[in-house]
């Protein structure tokens, strides 16, 4: 019983996610409704949003949630020390080759990844936004596993060289461990289609 009742806080995240992406969808939707953009335009505006939300959930729980230990404490961030060594401060190179990245991978969802017109129906956005948000934790939870097992370890070690617990350390990967979770982040996309 105490197992199911745990997996309730994991349901209310969901939730709470879909309703926080519902929300931005109705407001895309209402200020945008008749406007066609290209492909670039919407390669640039999903790697816009993508990086804005990297960089502004990761100061936000930096400056926010990890310097209030109540918050922290409630919220159970993650506080294992690994090594002795902080981890690097963000630098002009490191930011650039990482957007870079992102924008790679953003070209790649958009040019081959479905495109779905779900209308602007509240519960429709709201249940696609669930089932898309369960379905890419699952699979990033299938492939952080494997990447944990001994024969691919190596792969994933980067991001756990650090002592300190950062929100920017998942950023921290090899090449082929982006490629993988990059992978893994855009099959719900390939599974629910994009808007």
């Amino acid at each position: 019983m105490q197992k199911f009742l745990s997996f309730f806080p994991s349901i209310e995240f969901y939730l709470k996610v879909a309703i926080v992406c519902t929300i931005f969808q109705q407001i895309f939707a209402y200020f945008w409704a008749d406007i066609q953009i290209t492909l670039i335009s919407q390669i640039i505006l999903y790697w816009a949003m993508g990086s804005l939300s990297f960089y502004g959930i990761g100061f936000l729980i930096e400056n926010g949630i990890k310097t209030n230990p109540i918050i922290a404490k409630k919220l159970k961030a993650r506080v294992v020390k690994v090594k002795e060594q902080p981890f690097p401060k963000f630098t002009f190179k490191g930011v650039v080759l990482g957007e870079i990245k992102s924008l790679v991978a953003a070209s790649i969802i958009l040019c081959l990844a479905p495109e779905v017109h779900r209308e602007n129906s509240l519960i429709l956005n709201l249940g696609w936004f669930l089932m898309r948000i369960f379905c890419a934790d699952f699979c990033f939870y299938i492939s952080h596993r494997l990447l944990h097992r001994k024969s691919l370890l190596k792969i994933h070690l980067k991001h756990h060289e650090f002592r300190d617990s950062s929100s920017f350390v998942a950023g921290h990967k090899s090449l082929l461990e982006y490629v993988i979770t990059t992978l893994t982040d855009i099959l719900p996309i390939f599974i629910f289609g994009y808007d």
